[in-house]
């Protein structure tokens, strides 16, 4: 048998851990694939150590006879926290919100936050970060610094996208036939979120109007959802009532095919019958 690994368990949020020290302890255990911390537990953590740090520069000032007023600087905490990620392929918009929750929750001091964003970043977002000066991050606004670098760098893909986005919901978007009324809304409320990361959001009455013009429904059926709906244009409102009758939005779509065919068929019949008048005729003359 091999030796007993040296240590001792420790007490964390999601369960008991062995180790010589906390930090060991945990690293083993997101290691082996005991933990998957999540933003809260990492959040603990840091304050753990933080607060282990300071403990252990206390006792050594106490021993040193040091006041405790010069053993109150502890050491700066460069982080072992969770840090978003970043590709390029989602929007800056939604990256920029994911950056400022982080300033707001972690304890990692400014001087290592934006350097630790960068080690998380991979693809486009690597390359456009290939090309900031480090040394322009050496300041106090090092985050904002590397945001609007960022900006700068990948403006003509946030174009490109936005330009799609757009143009994919106001163009392109719309309930296919035969579509019932829950798959249709969750697709619409899937455009609307991309709208929303493209920075052209859409609310109340405007929202309730796209929500019926992209249904594909006849005139005389959107009337009949206002009503159900009690005179409102409210999204949510609407939603309820083209639910209440979907069975009619699929019969109609069922009914406008049906219709289709028989006009398409009656042509025909009426087509075929004028030749085989005017065959007719031309036999008859030809007989004279």
């Amino acid at each position: 048998m091999g030796e007993a690994t040296p240590g001792k368990w420790w007490e964390t949020p999601l369960g008991w851990t062995w180790g010589e020290s906390l930090d060991q302890a945990i690293e083993w255990a997101i290691e082996r694939k005991w933990f998957n911390p999540p933003k809260d537990f990492c959040r603990w953590w840091s304050e753990q150590s933080s607060a282990g740090k300071s403990d252990s520069a206390s006792v050594a000032a106490s021993e040193e006879g040091q006041t405790s007023s010069s053993t109150a600087t502890a050491r700066k905490n460069s982080g072992k926290e969770f840090v978003p990620e970043y590709d390029g392929a989602s929007s800056m918009r939604e990256y920029r919100r994911r950056v400022r929750l982080f300033e707001s929750t972690t304890s990692i001091d400014k001087c290592f936050q934006a350097g630790r964003l960068v080690e998380r970043m991979s693809g486009q977002a690597w390359k456009a970060a290939e090309t900031l000066d480090i040394n322009s991050l050496k300041c106090d606004d090092e985050v904002q610094v590397l945001l609007n670098h960022l900006w700068a760098e990948l403006e003509p893909l946030e174009f490109v996208r936005v330009f799609k986005t757009l143009y994919g919901f106001y163009e392109q978007f719309k309930r296919q036939k035969g579509q019932d009324v829950v798959a249709y809304d969750s697709a619409f409320r899937a455009q609307l979120k991309l709208l929303e990361e493209a920075g052209a959001g859409i609310e109340g009455l405007t929202k309730g109007y796209w929500f019926m013009a992209k249904a594909d429904i006849s005139e005389d059926l959107r009337q009949k959802i206002v009503s159900a709906s009690g005179g409102s244009y409210e999204y949510e409102k609407l939603r309820d009532a083209l639910a209440a009758i979907s069975p009619t939005v699929s019969r109609a779509d069922h009914q406008g095919d049906k219709e289709g065919g028989q006009a398409r068929l009656w042509k025909s019949r009426r087509f075929d019958h004028r030749v085989n008048m005017v065959g007719d005729f031309g036999d008859d003359d030809s007989d004279n």
